[in-house]
């Protein structure tokens, strides 16, 4: 019998940039019951510390973040908002 997916586990690993000063999240989910892993779709592979990416077999997201108040967040860049000191 097929596995019908409904049951979920996902693990987010953060990983510091040292020689950047950034920081990543690097997420996998995969099914609980089956244990297959699930694939991230419509994003580009790659690195980008400004966006999200994804690995090259599609099975990790990564996005790039930083604490908070150390960017503009999306409301304020609809705004206008900008800081001007960044990583």
């Amino acid at each position: 019998m097929t596995c019908k997916h409904m049951n979920f586990d996902a693990s987010v690993d953060v990983c510091r940039i040292e020689d950047k000063g950034r920081f990543m999240a690097e997420i996998r989910i995969h099914c609980k019951d089956c244990g297959v892993p699930f694939q991230f779709m419509g994003l580009n592979p790659g690195l980008d510390f400004n966006g999200a990416t994804v690995s090259l077999d599609g099975l990790e997201a990564n996005i790039g973040i930083h604490p908070q108040g150390q960017q503009p967040n999306p409301l304020q860049k609809l705004m206008g908002y900008s800081i001007n000191k960044t990583n």
